[in-house]
């Protein structure tokens, strides 16, 4: 998944203007966590053929993520992520 992250904080999704793009994700966290800790760590996901695929192969690989695994397909997009922090601290998300 990508996560665009506004530069804007507490700021509505819907007023945001800029976002800056990463490949994240919970399960992409934890297996860069194992990986950096010494630990053996894979991705078994699926990613659309697509710029945003390619984006997230090549933030993983050096992070010593084993990514034989990854299944690419032209059916479907990479899921992207907006997300917003709002004053008090909640997110709001939306998805793609």
């Amino acid at each position: 998944m990508i996560d665009f992250i506004p530069h804007e904080k507490g700021v509505a999704l819907k007023d945001v203007s800029n976002f800056l793009r990463v490949a994240g994700g919970a399960p992409l966290n934890v297996a860069a966590a194992v990986a950096k800790l010494g630990g053996r760590s894979q991705m078994i996901i699926k990613l659309g053929v697509d710029g945003f695929g390619d984006y997230i192969l090549e933030e993983v690989k050096p992070l010593g993520v084993d990514i034989s695994k990854v299944l690419r397909t032209k059916e479907a997009n990479t899921a992207l992520a907006f997300v917003s922090l709002k004053d008090d601290g909640e997110r709001d998300f939306s998805y793609f």
